[in-house]
């Protein structure tokens, strides 16, 4: 169901285009059901001031003019000394008394960092919302508006209710601005929704065996807390223009939420979350049916809309399959991954994942512009005076530099004095295997914390001297006695600016829809023993491809492509890898159609057999960069369309798109040379250009 926005949030919108200092409102806490009492956030406002900057035609005097140059319309607008006598609160047409009422910050910032100024929000479960960066010229200074958290005792009600709520101010000319509805669930602080409507919409859409309209792309990254747990940075990536999104009589309708679901390897649940970004903001019918001020209708060309979204969670040590579904109550899109969390334990020393950053702030305590945290919950990624957003993808422009973020564990730094602890770097050209830079050793003690054995680290790499290519990054971490860790590795690619310019402009000449998934046999032997860059790959199409009754590609057709990168499996070496990029299907008659897929999924070589599961799911496979380790699952006759995993392969994973430009999947095994016969069988998917 899409959700009305009343006049306060155009006005918002206009602020969040205007805002830089003082923190402003854009998204709506949700009602907290807690076992004794009920808290409901609201925003209250002056509608006489409002409607008098609405109707102006003077710039001067025009809202986004106010909020910007004067200081008074900013204090008079949003009253900030109301009491719970101001307040009546009404549960299903029934005054309750008020408990309390209390003052809270407002959930929203801009944010400054290497790549422009955005706004971020704090959603309902304790994530953030990102949203597109802003003009400079579009930034001015944040209307403060105050959230008033109103506390009462509801009646006695069965579990799984949903009740109404009316909330009105007795001041003269103020409007109160809060939700309508709760229900009584119980859930935890980061999953608000599990059990309401919205929640079991996207509980349905994560199982469905619909494919997905919206482009998601999900990286989780996890970094050990102590022996036994870790905390997982998960980041989604998605465009904003893709979610169902309108301005109808200059009101805003949308309604955008997240859910997300850790499994065991059993297949039982581990942990959820959920969040909601926008734009659930109930009001009364004098405020709904109020309009925007006519001077101020460029919020519509202004996204209100999140582009991002971040969220972490803790989870014991073990292996997970990682689920999460982004809707805008009529689209969805769902990624899946795998997911390994372990601790640091014992007394060597040890190294974490590395992560890929390409946003990156400086931040100082105490300042004004110090980046937004839900309380208690979201811990920010910090090395130094540096916080860093971990990127959903590891291909970068060469005037790009970026950085990597990693943690060391070194348990004998919380003596007295330190060990010291040595960090050394090295950049591998993927293709050639050859070491492009050495660089010198770095010691850690500009990043060591008091009192603590683990120590973050955020490093600057500049791509500038690199050529364009696929290339490893490779860290070590030495103790004061010679112990070191092994080599932490991470695969990164670069891009020249005219090659993203060229492919980020070239139109989509493939007549198959993106997502569009094609089952068929491998033609050709791969081995990375024997397999050569460049040598052609080809997979017979097995079945009709279609699209509603429509055949698009008929059985027997071919999807070609070429090896771009073969590793054979050796000592010394992480692991064996097969990159191959597809970029064009040959039907039996017609033309060739020019796209790009991936690989979702492969089974080795059929033979008939009885002990077949039930679907096409296997191990998890995704379209961003994390692996699927294959070998726990049977397919059943045949592979589906939306087959996703590995299947009766034995010590391999899987990365969908490793690359972006072009993308390009990857096969890799830690164990062994990596070997595909002819008649494997093989998903790949339509990902566009």
């Amino acid at each position: 169901m899409m959700m009305k926005v009343s006049l306060i949030w155009e006005l918002m919108v206009v602020c969040a285009t205007l805002c830089i200092s003082a923190p402003c409102t854009i998204a709506q806490d949700s009602i907290r059901v807690e076992p004794d009492q009920i808290l409901v956030p609201a925003v209250v406002f002056d509608r006489k001031i409002y409607t008098s900057a609405d109707k102006t035609e003077e710039h001067h005097r025009s809202l986004s003019y106010l909020v910007a140059n004067d200081s008074h319309f900013r204090e008079s607008i949003a009253p900030r000394n109301l009491v719970a006598k101001d307040f009546h609160l009404y549960e299903d047409g029934e005054e309750r008394p008020i408990r309390g009422v209390s003052v809270e910050p407002p959930s929203l910032s801009i944010v400054r960092d290497n790549l422009g100024a955005h706004p971020e929000s704090i959603g309902t479960g304790g994530g953030r919302w990102s949203y597109p960066d802003q003009l400079e010229k579009n930034i001015g200074v944040w209307l403060p508006w105050p959230r008033y958290l109103i506390a009462f005792v509801p009646v006695a009600s069965p579990m799984g209710s949903c009740h109404k709520l009316q909330l009105t101010v007795d001041r003269p000319n103020l409007v109160v601005w809060a939700h309508t509805e709760y229900c009584n669930t119980v859930h935890s602080a980061n999953d608000p929704l599990n059990g309401t409507e919205f929640g079991k919409q996207m509980e349905a859409d994560l199982a469905s065996e619909k494919q997905g309209r919206i482009n998601v792309t999900l990286r989780a990254v996890s970094f050990a807390r102590d022996a036994a747990t870790a905390r997982v940075y998960i980041q989604l990536d998605f465009p904003w223009k893709s979610l169902k999104h309108e301005f109808k009589n200059h009101a805003l309708y949308a309604n955008i939420g997240t859910l997300g679901m850790v499994y065991n390897k059993d297949g039982t649940v581990a942990a959820r979350f959920s969040d909601f970004a926008c734009c659930d903001y109930a009001n009364d019918s004098t405020t709904s049916s109020s309009s925007p001020p006519s001077g101020d209708r460029s919020v519509q060309h202004i996204s209100p809309i999140p582009d991002r979204y971040e969220t972490q969670i803790e989870l014991p040590s073990g292996e997970y399959d990682l689920r999460v579904v982004l809707s805008d109550g009529e689209k969805f899109g769902r990624q899946q991954i795998p997911l390994t969390v372990g601790g640091f334990a014992g007394k060597q020393p040890a190294i974490s994942e590395i992560s890929f950053c390409r946003r990156v702030r400086k931040i100082a305590t105490g300042s004004s512009d110090a980046p937004i945290k839900s309380a208690g919950y979201y811990t920010l990624l910090t090395s130094g005076d540096l916080e860093l957003t971990p990127a959903t993808s590891a291909v970068f422009r060469k005037s790009e530099p970026f950085y990597g973020y990693f943690e060391v564990y070194e348990p004998r730094l919380t003596e007295q004095p330190p060990a010291a602890v040595a960090l050394h770097f090295r950049i591998v050209d993927v293709k050639t295997n050859e070491q492009i830079m050495d660089f010198p050793a770095v010691d850690a003690a500009q990043y060591i914390q008091p009192n603590s054995s683990v120590v973050p680290i955020a490093r600057e790499f500049d791509p500038g001297t690199l050529s364009e290519g696929s290339y490893r990054l490779e860290i070590q971490a030495t103790d004061a006695a010679g112990k070191s860790t092994f080599w932490r590795t991470a695969n990164f690619t670069i891009n020249s600016d005219q090659s993203n310019e060229l492919a980020n402009s070239a139109q989509d000449s493939a007549s198959l829809p993106n997502g569009t998934g094609i089952v068929g046999v491998l033609a050709t032997e791969l081995n990375t023993k024997h397999s050569k860059v460049g040598e052609r790959v080809e997979v017979e199409i097995t079945e009709d491809v279609k699209s509603g009754d429509q055949i698009l590609v008929k059985k027997g057709s071919i999807v070609t492509g070429q090896i771009t990168q073969v590793n054979p499996f050796s000592q010394g070496v992480d692991s064996a890898e097969l990159e191959i990029v597809f970029d064009k299907v040959v039907p039996k008659s017609g033309e060739p159609i020019s796209t790009h897929l991936a690989i979702y999924a492969l089974a080795a070589k059929r033979i008939d057999r009885t002990d077949d599961l039930q679907d096409g799911r296997g191990l998890i496979a995704t379209n961003t960069r994390a692996g699927v380790a294959g070998g726990m699952l049977s397919p059943p006759p045949g592979l589906k369309a939306d087959s996703r995993g590995l299947f009766r392969i034995d010590a391999m994973r899987l990365l969908p798109t490793a690359k972006d430009n072009p993308p390009t999947s990857l096969v890799s095994s830690q164990s062994r040379d990596v070997q595909l016969e002819i008649g494997t069988e093989i998903v790949v998917v339509v990902v566009g250009r």
